[in-house]
């Protein structure tokens, strides 16, 4: 059995992750659509689409470990060479038309 000190500091610390979790998912959710807007893109914003597409540049980084990949992916809302490259890279070709549908969803030109 735990002592009453230890489970009222227990207690503290969920206290304390449970009111600071909603803020801190707030600021991602507020950085997403900054970088959305930053990087052109003009569609409306979805935040699974822009995910999974930043995420592809994401690895794509991870796999090259150059910075500036990783801003070139993600260049004009992912609509340029880099990020078609970095698809080939990560040898997702098989969704690559999938991947084309969400960067024009995002770019917002059709």
């Amino acid at each position: 059995m735990c002592s009453p000190v230890a489970s009222v500091s227990c207690l503290l610390c969920i206290c304390f992750v449970l009111f600071t979790a909603s803020p801190v998912q707030s600021n991602v959710r507020d950085l997403h659509k900054r970088s959305f807007a930053s990087l052109g893109c003009l569609g409306v914003y979805n935040k699974a689409t822009f995910a999974k597409l930043d995420r592809v540049c994401d690895d794509c980084y991870q796999l090259y470990r150059d910075d500036d990949l990783h801003q070139l992916c993600r260049k004009n809302c992912f609509k340029n060479d880099y990020f078609k490259k970095c698809i080939e890279a990560l040898l997702l070709t098989h969704e690559s038309e999938k991947f084309e549908e969400m960067v024009l969803e995002l770019y917002g030109k059709k």
